[in-house]
C-alpha cells in the first residue's frame, strides 16, 4: 500500500474527495432545514426558492401535488406540518 505524508491509506485526491463531499452533505442539510422551517412558518417565498420546478410532492394518502398546489396548500394552513 503506498504511504502519503499526512495520511496513511489516502493519496491527497480521495482526501479532496472526502472534503467535497462532506461540503454536499453540509450544503444538503442546509437546505433541508431550510425547507422544514419554511413549511412550519408558511413561507411560500422560501418554498418557492427551495422547491423544483417539476416538484412532485407525495403524500401518505396516495395524492400528488405539483409545485404551485403543494406551495400553496402548504402555506395555507391547512395541512400541519409539525416537525
Amino acid at each position: 500500500m503506498l504511504q502519503y505524508p499526512g495520511s496513511r491509506t489516502e493519496s491527497p485526491n480521495q482526501n479532496k474527495w472526502r472534503r467535497a463531499e462532506a461540503d454536499e452533505e453540509a450544503a444538503v442539510a442546509k437546505n433541508v432545514e431550510a425547507f422544514r422551517a419554511g413549511k412550519i412558518a408558511t413561507d411560500a417565498k422560501a418554498l418557492h426558492l427551495l422547491c423544483a420546478p417539476e416538484l412532485s410532492y407525495g403524500h401518505a394518502d396516495g395524492r400528488v401535488e405539483h409545485k404551485p398546489t403543494f406551495i400553496a396548500n402548504a402555506t395555507s394552513r391547512r395541512s400541519k406540518f409539525l416537525t
